[in-house]
């Protein structure tokens, strides 16, 4: 009562977040990725979410994207084609359907945050509008990333295709079967590893930069350190070693990785995919 429409439906938001929170916390299991080393030694130490929900909707957004994609492909006989079309359409939609995903590991890393430093839980809302439009960010940099590197290895497979036929190692007659087969095999790797890869590395940078970010507003916190598993990599036990020595203050980055520009400064775990 008394709500403005822009109030009910950030109050609408509030409920299928808490829904999705829920499908998030049945689908928190430590496991093992497929086709990694079977380490029983390795362990979710610090009870990352696997990233399922995020998995799924992937996996039905390279579905249609294999779709759209072959259904370029010309038929048998006709020349390759000079370039597939852009997945650029596909960023916005994407991010529209991931946001309410990632929203739910940023409502469950903000509040686990000011739980442990002793502060309401419930201060911490996903739906005010500053937080939304960061998480919605968000959203949209990591599908944007990925449609960008599907789009990358589909021109690849077609690039390559080219010089096997200039080479003779590909006859011309079998140049549009070899194509199709090749597109298939890139969303398939796409749905049965990059899905993954993926889902896990975007639900702990979730999680991740809502704690930085409900630190940062606590008011309470000054620096951070970088906590690693002790099987971690090399290189993420390093940023724990260099952080417990001298913590980082919570606006600067444990370190700089790369030239990407949106993912090159590392203020938050993962350090890596």
């Amino acid at each position: 009562a008394g709500m403005t429409p822009s109030q009910r439906n950030s109050a609408l938001g509030v409920i299928e977040v808490a829904l999705i929170a829920e499908l998030v916390e049945r689908a928190r299991t430590p496991g093992t990725p497929p086709g990694d080393t079977d380490d029983p030694h390795e362990d979710n130490t610090f009870d990352l979410p696997n990233g399922d929900p995020i998995r799924r909707n992937l996996k039905r957004w390279f579905a249609a994207q294999q779709r759209m994609i072959l259904g370029t492909i010309p038929d048998i006989g006709a020349p390759l084609p000079d370039s597939f079309p852009s997945l650029a359409n596909y960023d916005d939609p994407m991010a529209s359907a991931m946001t309410p995903l990632i929203s739910a590991y940023w409502d469950e890393g903000g509040k686990e945050t000011r739980a442990r430093l002793g502060l309401d839980p419930d201060e911490w809302q996903v739906y005010d509008p500053h937080l939304q439009d960061v998480i919605k960010k968000s959203a949209y940099n990591f599908c944007h990333e990925t449609n960008a590197t599907t789009a990358m290895e589909l021109n690849d497979a077609l690039h390559q295709l080219r010089i096997e036929m200039i080479q003779g190692l590909v006859d011309h007659g079998e140049s549009i079967p070899e194509l199709t087969e090749r597109v298939e095999s890139v969303f398939t790797f796409a749905t049965k590893h990059r899905a993954e890869r993926i889902a896990r590395t975007e639900a702990s940078r979730a999680v991740h930069s809502a704690s930085l970010m409900s630190a940062e507003e606590s008011g309470v916190v000054e620096a951070k350190v970088w906590l690693a598993s002790a099987n971690s990599c090399p290189d993420c036990l390093e940023e724990e070693r260099k952080s417990r020595e001298h913590p980082v203050p919570l606006g600067a980055a444990f370190s700089t990785v790369g030239d990407h520009p949106i993912y090159a400064n590392i203020r938050t775990p993962p350090r890596h995919p």
